[in-house]
């Protein structure tokens, strides 16, 4: 595992007690992100990260611009509300109240986030109720009872955004070398000339999805 802080998080560490048990290390290996809803605004959650807790989490996720990170990734937060639920996952706080969806920014934030996690933990997916979960539904594992998040995290449009593979970005170069291709192209059409193949292999090559 590499970097333990996201790189499209902001730094904000939250209070140096509030996390871990003894005798269990961390930062540890974690199989999975719970999503939670704040119940509150960015103010109040820095209010309370800042305190020795619990509860604490890893990130916080406001309505407009960037996530917040506060610990490690693989910190043993007090978040998803057992021992047993907060061992194994990794907690994101989303602004804002039940009723209240969330923003376009928060969604894609979510996304980046759980991105950033299969690949740095080398997790084989991202699947509801095995590597995606809510906090109401850590239940399994000794959690009391809550409606957190209350129906805020879009999983129609964060799971198959995880699913698609991302588009390979060409370099300059590349792109460089393929408008001189096409114009030799246009220019041996414009002539009736025929492309010779190792021009045919290039373009095939340089416009093929990696």
């Amino acid at each position: 595992m590499s970097d333990r802080w996201f790189g499209k998080a902001v730094r904000e560490p939250g209070h140096p007690l509030a996390h871990g048990y003894p005798g269990i290390r961390e930062p540890r290996e974690k199989r999975g992100l719970v999503y939670h809803s704040a119940e509150g605004n960015l103010a109040t959650m820095r209010r309370i990260i800042l305190a020795p807790g619990p509860p604490s989490w890893t990130f916080s996720n406001p309505k407009v611009g960037r996530l917040i990170q506060h610990h490690e990734r693989g910190t043993n937060v007090w978040a998803n509300g057992s021992v047993a639920a907060n061992l194994p996952f990794d907690a994101c706080e989303s602004e804002g109240v039940a009723g209240e969806p969330l923003t376009e920014s928060q969604t894609q934030n979510l996304i980046d986030l759980a991105r950033w996690y299969v690949k740095e933990e080398g997790w084989p997916g991202f699947k509801r109720l095995q590597q995606a979960w809510e906090h109401n539904e850590m239940v399994r594992f000794g959690a009391p009872p809550t409606a957190c998040p209350s129906d805020r995290i879009p999983w129609n449009a964060i799971i198959p955004a995880l699913e698609e593979a991302p588009m390979p970005q060409p370099t300059v170069e590349q792109i460089l070398k393929v408008l001189e291709l096409v114009n030799k192209w246009a220019e041996a059409l414009r002539f009736d000339e025929p492309l010779d193949e190792k021009d045919r292999a290039a373009i095939h090559w340089l416009t093929k999805p990696s």
